[in-house]
């Protein structure tokens, strides 16, 4: 296999400008490391295809899924056992040694805050799931039950783990950009979606882009990064839509309002926008007409328009910004949050943010963004430790990477784990695995 490094001369040049421009608004290196092999065949069962990119020091699995939610379940249980019965086994280590430091879990009522407290984590799943079941769409639970039958592990146990994104808090970064934002060549929409969670757990471990092709009339065919065995979105790019997500932390200390817990949980919407729904207009109609829970920033992306928008959502709250919007919380419009034509972002920090950095690259890269100074942006602000993902809409190309994978987890010092946003990219044309055949 070959490496290509995208060191052009021009390229070289505009990074090393960002990079002294940002002085020490920016902490970080950039990144311009790129793999463009494609994914080589492993493995196939009757509704799936297993592939891996990239090279050895950095592979990240490629499943291909066909049929209905059962089947398609059934064929990652069965292609992805071990990874599957890993992150199962390490999950409980995990949340019983993070549970009672999750950000987020001080909304919980104060007496199942006291159980959780005398029980462990599973009595916090367990009410997760209690309160958001009714909510579920049949096509999850059907989809659930397929992966624990294909993969040895209790439905149980499945569903707990589908359940952690309803008790945490992540800090990402999103944008997306069009028209004159873009590279002259291009003129497309480019968009980010970068995953700030922390690398000291188990789902570094087991990364997976799954690709799904369901049955007619079950939706259309879309990709998501996201970890073996788990269902729900929280990165993906469809032929449709794209999604980008963040936590909105501040909702919880605006005066008068409450966290909700009967609802869909949000990791199964977004999954669902990315697979039914073909515009923003769709997707922010879904949001709008859904039971909400958690508190969250979404972000947006369609083939129809080219275009953008980021999503206040939580229980009360649905409310949606374009390029000419004040972002939320900021009023007027300060230094560190400019508005620019045919751009929306959101920084991993709190919001409104204080932090020059990614607004001051963005306003050096403005006119110049492409998928490669994104990754080169990502380096730079140092935003995506656990995976990062960057969308061209036009070549219809998805450029993912990971943390690194070779330092055991929990056994581990996190400080020898490698984050996403410092590691080689993986490019992948959409166009090619959309089309994949089923076995």
């Amino acid at each position: 296999m070959r490496l290509v490094l995208l060191f052009f001369v021009v390229l070289l040049g505009f990074s090393a400008q960002l990079a002294l421009a940002q002085g020490d608004n920016c902490k970080g290196l950039p990144n311009t490391q790129v793999w463009t092999d494609p994914p080589v065949f492993v493995n196939s069962t009757t509704h799936g295809k297993l592939y891996v990119a990239g090279p050895s020091y950095n592979e990240i699995p490629i499943l291909h899924l066909y049929g209905t939610p059962y089947e398609m379940g059934y064929a990652q249980g069965v292609l992805l056992r071990d990874k599957i019965q890993y992150l199962i086994s390490n999950f409980y280590i995990y949340i019983e040694e993070t549970l009672q430091t999750l950000p987020g879990l001080e909304d919980l009522p104060e007496s199942i805050l006291t159980a959780i407290a005398d029980k462990g984590g599973n009595l916090a799943l367990d009410w997760e799931l209690l309160e958001t079941g009714p909510f579920i769409p049949q096509h999850f639970w059907e989809e659930m039950t397929g992966l624990a039958d294909g993969s040895g592990i209790s439905v149980a146990e499945i569903y707990r783990i589908h359940m952690f994104p309803e008790l945490i808090q992540a800090k990402c970064s999103m944008f997306g950009a069009w028209g004159e934002a873009t590279i002259n060549s291009t003129k497309g929409l480019v968009q980010l979606r970068a995953l700030d969670f922390g690398t000291n757990n188990p789902f570094r471990n087991v990364p997976l882009l799954s690709v799904y092709h369901p049955n007619k009339n079950g939706g259309q065919t879309f990709a998501q990064l996201t970890f073996a065995g788990f269902l729900g979105a929280f990165t993906g790019y469809g032929e449709g839509t794209a999604i980008s997500q963040k936590v909105w932390d501040t909702y919880h200390k605006m005066e008068g309002v409450h966290a909700a817990r009967k609802g869909i949980p949000w990791n199964f919407l977004l999954r669902d926008i990315l697979q039914f729904d073909t515009t923003i207009e769709d997707a922010i109609r879904r949001v709008e007409t859904a039971n909400r829970t958690c508190s969250i920033f979404i972000g947006v992306g369609d083939h129809q328009t080219g275009t953008f928008n980021a999503i206040e959502y939580s229980l009360d709250i649905v409310a949606v910004f374009n390029d000419s919007s004040p972002f939320p919380g900021y009023a007027p419009t300060p230094p560190q949050h400019p508005l620019f034509k045919d751009l929306v972002y959101i920084d991993k920090h709190t919001q409104p943010s204080s932090d020059p950095c990614m607004a001051s690259l963005l306003e050096e890269m403005y006119g110049h963004i492409d998928p490669i100074n994104t990754i080169n942006l990502i380096g730079l602000f140092q935003t995506g430790d656990l995976h990062a993902a960057v969308y061209d809409f036009v070549a219809n190309d998805m450029y993912i990477g990971v943390a690194n994978q070779t330092v055991p987890f929990p056994e581990s010092d996190p400080s020898q784990v490698m984050p996403a946003y410092s590691r080689q990219f993986l490019k992948l044309n959409m166009t090619q695995i959309f089309s994949d055949p089923m076995p």
